[in-house]
């Protein structure tokens, strides 16, 4: 009886602890960044061995300040054009381009969302997260290498007593990206 009141109480324990500072969140977050930090290079390497320099991809998302939806050119690996759908909630939306003096509005740089923009600052985000304020959430193209989703928050911690409201998150998604041959 002893033990089985023992057991009780150390669960008891364990659930208040989690409900009240749910630290299972910070180790989900470090074991996520770790995986991040490890797949990174090899997507940037894979990424970099197409040899892929002209491109169109599909993005998708945003901040508190900036929200897209549509597509992205780029050759030489520079942005040459922007096009948005009309309403970005609207996938059936008509894409209308984007004059190049609005590609680097504050919070919406469309520059960074190239595939090797979004490789840079998923790197500058890795170095300076901190595991129990931030999260990061990243995958990749098993084909390709790049970037097919992040997200960026800041304000993650959880718990009863230690809420916290996000006050900055990003997400982006990238896909359907097409190489463009002979440009």
């Amino acid at each position: 009886m002893c033990l089985l009141g023992v057991v009780a109480v150390a669960v008891g324990v364990i659930v208040a602890w989690q409900a009240l500072l749910d630290p299972l969140s910070i180790i989900e977050n470090a074991v996520m960044l770790a995986r991040i930090r490890a797949e990174l290079p090899d997507a940037e390497a894979l990424w970099r061995a197409q040899g892929i320099s002209h491109y169109e991809v599909d993005i998708q998302g945003g901040s508190f300040v900036c929200r897209v939806s549509g597509r992205l050119s780029v050759r030489d690996g520079e942005l040459v054009a922007v096009a948005m759908r009309q309403d970005p909630s609207d996938p059936s939306s008509a894409l209308v381009e984007v004059d190049s003096s609005r590609w680097s509005s504050p919070g919406c740089m469309y520059e960074e969302m190239t595939v090797a923009g979004v490789f840079e600052r998923v790197g500058q985000i890795l170095d300076q997260i901190s595991v129990g304020d931030e999260s990061l959430h990243v995958t990749f193209d098993d084909e390709l290498g790049y970037v097919t989703v992040y997200s960026y928050g800041a304000g993650y911690r959880r718990g009863l007593l230690n809420p916290v409201v996000s006050d900055a998150w990003i997400w982006f998604s990238f896909g359907n990206l097409r190489p463009i041959i002979g440009s």
